[in-house]
């Protein structure tokens, strides 16, 4: 997370010590800013993640910005060495190739800073829980500590602390879990969003699927195999067509969709690395990828992998924005309309 402040607070100093000679900018003051964090999932168990809002709202009365769109976690919790004190977490992976920075966000932040006008806000999502290993390993209350620079000019931070329990596992989640505690690497396996899990690991993975398949740990399981075949840990077929297809149907039992009884509407199960499973599903199946992105634009529009996909596609001029938003922004000869991207971009980031 120290790396992606650096990243954007250097470029966002930059354009604030330019915005100033021009008159344009208007730094916050942290009492001008209300910071609110969200835990999203539904129930948490050890060895599992949570998927985290912040978001930033203008209570003052003028406008301001730029802000930097990241936050700082520290988390505080039992049994361990994060009982002692608040223990710094690493910022949210988005691609190991893109060493966990998220590089479109940031270039598209210096392109087009961040500014909100009174009550307007911005937010984002990440998921929490790889941290060198299983950031949550027992049962508990735990404190997660947010701390969100918003400004570039000067050291202006916002801190919000919040309160949370991580369950003890029941059923067949509580054999899951004691499946887990005796085998590290397969932690690791189920509960890193990017990478793929050892071959080793897999017949773990397989044997979670068939014995458990109604264990929250299960899903995990299901999106892990489908990163071991997507990657090319083993290979479902010796067809590539099949492949893609078996990938496909792994990853539709993680994105599926549920009907709210209190809304009474259909939402994205609260999974918390679906955004990831989405974007996945978006390259394993082609005839799927704009409907796997509409419901990234729908559902998951404030996700740091979503923003990263999305900001990458604006600054390669790709027609899908257009399908998405329904708004022209590249003429037919494929030159960018002027003013068109700067407006597509503050719509996904700034909301009242």
């Amino acid at each position: 997370m120290m790396r992606i402040f650096k990243v954007i607070a250097a470029a966002t100093f930059t354009l604030g010590v330019l915005g100033d000679v021009a008159g344009q900018y208007s730094h916050p003051n942290a009492e001008e800013i209300d910071l609110k964090i969200e835990i999203l999932n539904d129930t948490t168990l050890p060895y599992q993640a949570l998927r985290v809002r912040s978001t930033l709202r203008n209570v003052s009365e003028r406008r301001i910005g730029p802000l930097v769109p990241f936050s700082y976690l520290k988390l505080k919790g039992p049994n361990g060495p994060m009982d002692a004190g608040f223990q710094s977490v690493p910022a949210p992976l988005i691609d190991k190739d893109r060493m966990s920075v998220p590089n479109n966000v940031t270039m598209m932040s210096i392109a087009v800073p961040l500014f909100l006008e009174p009550n307007e806000y911005t937010s984002i999502t990440y998921s929490v829980g790889m941290s060198g290993g299983a950031v949550f390993r027992h049962p508990g209350t735990y404190w997660m500590q947010v701390s969100s620079p918003v400004s570039g000019k000067r050291d202006t931070h916002v801190y919000k602390t919040i309160e949370f329990t991580i369950n003890v596992p029941a059923g067949d989640d509580d054999i899951v879990h004691s499946l887990l505690k005796k085998n590290p690497g397969l932690i690791w396996a189920l509960l890193h969003p990017i990478n793929a899990p050892e071959k080793a690991d897999l017949p773990l993975i397989k044997k979670i699927i068939k014995d458990h398949p109604n264990s929250t740990y299960a899903t995990y399981a299901h999106f892990a195999l489908a990163r071991a075949w997507g990657k090319g840990v083993e290979l479902p077929s010796k067809s590539r067509r099949v492949c893609l297809a078996l990938i496909a149907d792994e990853l539709d039992k993680i994105i599926k969709n549920r009907l709210d009884p209190v809304r009474k509407q259909v939402v994205a199960d609260s999974f918390p690395y679906r955004p990831q499973a989405l974007l996945m599903k978006s390259l394993a199946s082609p005839s799927e990828r704009l409907s796997c992105r509409r419901w990234l634009n729908v559902q998951h529009e404030d996700s740091v992998e979503w923003l990263e996909e999305y900001a990458g596609m604006l600054m390669g001029g790709a027609r899908d924005v257009q399908n998405l938003t329904g708004r022209k922004w590249v003429t037919d000869t494929g030159m960018e309309i002027p003013g068109v991207r700067d407006e597509l971009w503050r719509a996904i980031r700034v909301k009242r």
